[in-house]
C-alpha cells in the first residue's frame, strides 16, 4: 500500500469543507439567496429536459 494512500481523500475533504463554507457565506450576502434559488432552478429546468428527452425516445 502507498504511504499516502489517504492523501486524495484528505485533500477531498478539505476542498469539499472549504466549498460549503464558501457557498454558506455567499447565502448569507446580499442577493445570495435568490442566485442561490435562481440556480435550483435552473438545474430543476435543465433535469427536466434531459428526463424528457430519455422518455420519449
Amino acid at each position: 500500500m502507498p504511504r499516502f494512500s489517504n492523501c486524495g481523500t484528505s485533500i477531498l475533504r478539505t476542498t469539499t469543507a472549504a466549498a460549503v463554507e464558501t457557498v454558506a457565506i455567499a447565502l448569507g450576502e446580499e442577493g445570495g439567496l435568490q442566485a442561490e434559488n435562481l440556480k435550483v432552478a435552473e438545474l430543476y429546468i435543465a433535469a427536466l429536459g434531459n428526463l424528457a428527452k430519455t422518455t420519449t425516445s
